[in-house]
């Protein structure tokens, strides 16, 4: 899958049903803002600042971050006014059948499975999306946003970049001068 395909993917939800206004918005945030499964399925009502355009991330090791909330803000409000039942859970995305309940970070990547199904594209997860969006935006250009917002080293970002390359069959492997290990 293109990287271009895997951004352009949460346009195939089906935004006439309930469940489909909730994987939109969940789709918005892990595509347009590179969030994590755990992120989006973490995320409460206070962590949104609409004034301020800004939404408030619990991360890795207890780290909070502010990103900026562009047009995914607006998928997120559909969803809170016309998806999310009424309830005193402080969680954004819930579970649609019984019991309420938050939805479990497994359910992003399950999302994303069903829209590339949608979509009639090879199936990708919500770590992939990610990884998507950040090839997408340094294929253009632009710096890293994820070393920009959220402090990812760029060590870090190189190795999923590296692998992310050795994953697709048309490229072929670079040659680094090192002899295999005999062992």
């Amino acid at each position: 899958m293109s990287t271009r395909t895997a951004c352009q993917a949460p346009d195939s939800c089906d935004r006439g049903d309930l469940i489909g206004i909730r994987d939109y918005a969940i789709l918005m945030l892990v595509a347009r803002l590179g969030l994590r499964s755990a992120e989006v399925a973490r995320l409460e009502l206070g962590d949104i600042n609409w004034r301020a355009g800004q939404i408030i991330l619990r991360g890795k090791a207890c780290r909070q971050d502010g990103m900026p909330l562009p047009d995914v803000g607006e998928a997120v409000a559909a969803y809170l006014s016309q998806a999310r039942p009424a309830t005193p859970l402080r969680q954004v995305f819930l579970a649609t059948k019984a019991p309420m309940r938050a939805i479990p970070p497994g359910l992003v990547s399950d999302v994303t499975h069903r829209d590339c199904d949608r979509a009639g594209l090879a199936r990708i997860g919500a770590h992939r999306h990610r990884l998507a969006k950040l090839e997408a935006r340094l294929a253009y250009g632009f710096r890293n946003p994820l070393n920009q917002r959220r402090r990812v080293r760029i060590a870090c970002t190189r190795g999923y970049r590296r692998r992310s390359r050795a994953a697709i069959p048309s490229q072929k492997p670079r040659v680094t001068g090192r002899r295999p290990d005999p062992g």
